[in-house]
């Protein structure tokens, strides 16, 4: 299933590196659980203008860690939807009429690139 911005489910706890303290891992699983929710929260967004703006076409291209699956399961199909994980980011960045980012640094690289 989806777990984070389009990644597979995975326990947390295998990020906590040497520090094993309860606090820690609630720490984690604090900040996994907010991500979870935080994807939830953009998938909906996303899928409301996808909805909203049937002959508008839309090129969603997952982060590299992502899963395209997944992200296909969660958005849906949709007429005007296109998931492609494809070339660098650049070529998507110039052609775009409209960049929606999740906080990743495709925000930053398309303030530079316009």
């Amino acid at each position: 299933g989806k777990n984070g911005f389009g990644g597979t489910k995975k326990d947390p706890r295998q990020f906590l590196g040497k520090d094993t303290s309860k606090e820690a891992i609630k720490e984690r699983m604090d900040q996994h659980n907010a991500i979870q929710e935080q994807s939830k929260q953009f998938t909906k967004i996303i899928q409301k203008i996808i909805e909203n703006n049937p002959d508008i076409q839309f090129i969603f291209r997952p982060h590299p860690v992502s899963s395209n699956i997944e992200w296909g399961k969660a958005l849906g199909e949709h007429r005007n939807l296109y998931i492609i994980y494809k070339d660098t980011i650049e070529p998507w960045i110039n052609n775009c009429k409209l960049l929606i980012h999740a906080g990743c640094t495709t925000g930053l690289q398309a303030k530079f690139l316009n």
